[in-house]
């Protein structure tokens, strides 16, 4: 069984970011402490533990506008790719964005997540920007209703 929650003791906030740089950066050869960056401690934070404790899955909420958010540092585990966790982190910012007043959701997804994203309703609107010389993203957009429960 897996939990959705908020990171909140310093050891949970030690593996929700092992786990970002671990999936976004490290393949690139960057420096722990490049996963983070200065919108961390007003950005809401949702993370997903295995019954052992383990964070599998993390993802990040900021707000943008006054109506609109972006979705960053979203990384499954390698090992557990494939059984609807990232869908969930995803469901569960959505949801939070409505609660705060968002009604649009805009993230840039790595070319290879560009269908996972269009199959939770976000929309292509172009490339966005080229990671560490290897690694394009494209902007895509998501209108949230009120009251949207993901």
């Amino acid at each position: 069984m897996y939990t959705i929650k908020a990171p909140a003791t310093a050891a949970e906030f030690v593996q929700y970011y092992q786990l970002r740089w671990k999936i976004l950066r490290k393949p690139w050869q960057q420096a722990l402490g490049t996963e983070q960056d200065a919108q961390e401690s007003s950005s809401i934070h949702r993370m997903i533990t295995d019954e052992q404790g383990n964070v599998v899955a993390v993802g990040r909420l900021e707000k943008s506008t006054s109506h609109q958010g972006q979705i960053r540092f979203m990384a499954v585990d390698d090992n557990m790719q494939g059984q609807g966790l990232g869908q969930k982190i995803i469901n569960d910012l959505e949801q939070k964005a409505s609660q705060v007043g968002m009604s649009e959701i805009m993230l840039n997804a790595r070319e290879s997540a560009i269908g996972f994203y269009q199959k939770l309703g976000y929309e292509t609107e172009g490339y966005s920007h080229t990671l560490f010389n290897d690694v394009k993203h494209y902007r895509m957009i998501k209108h949230l209703n009120r009251g949207h429960l993901g």
